[in-house]
């Protein structure tokens, strides 16, 4: 485990004044794909017009070409060499 993690979430919540409720953790094996995606589009229910979110992921990523380019991912914990369990990072 990253030990700045709890440190970053503190300073979120301590000096900026997030609310708790609104600072969102997802560790180590509980960081799959599906529960990365998950937490991330209920976020479409939870804001509104000019609300602003930070998303910060602490792992690895990967980055591809495509026909338009690079292409970036995010790694979560449950990635395999099949492209299909990485999370594209314009998917976000």
């Amino acid at each position: 485990m990253l030990c700045y993690v709890y440190e970053s979430e503190s300073r979120l919540i301590n000096k900026f004044d997030f609310p708790l409720a609104n600072v969102k953790l997802i560790l180590d094996s509980d960081a799959t794909k599906s529960n990365i995606l998950h937490e991330y589009l209920s976020l479409c229910e939870q804001t509104q017009l000019d609300d602003r979110v930070i998303f910060f992921f602490a792992g690895h990523g990967h980055t591809l070409t495509g026909h338009r380019g690079e292409v970036g991912f995010l790694l979560p914990q449950d990635a395999s060499d099949d492209i299909s369990t990485y999370i594209r990072w314009d998917e976000l």
